[in-house]
């Protein structure tokens, strides 16, 4: 059995609609999950840029770059506990 499910599904479609996150990004995933709608959201990776109101923020999928931004590398599923994180402003397309 997949590990999707309705309720993880719409939490991931909730974070994709948060002001925080670029139209360019709920554009990918609405294309990928239209293009494959069993898409696997543990194992499809979401890789984007996030910037952070300061440098030092920790969080799984995030790595550091300079001056406040990051690179996010996360499995869907996951995404929509980065976009909660307070210390997190904004993502964006590469």
């Amino acid at each position: 059995m997949p590990k999707n499910n309705s309720g993880l599904k719409k939490k991931v479609e909730e974070a994709m609609h948060s002001p925080k996150v670029s139209l360019d990004i709920l554009t990918e995933y609405k294309l990928r999950t239209q293009k494959h709608p069993g898409m696997d959201l543990y194992a499809a990776e979401l890789t984007c840029i996030a910037q952070g109101y300061s440098d030092g923020i920790k969080a799984d999928g995030l790595t550091e770059t300079e001056g406040g931004y990051y690179v996010v590398s996360t499995p869907y599923a996951k995404f929509p506990g980065l976009v909660d994180n307070k210390e997190l402003l904004r993502f964006m397309m590469r």
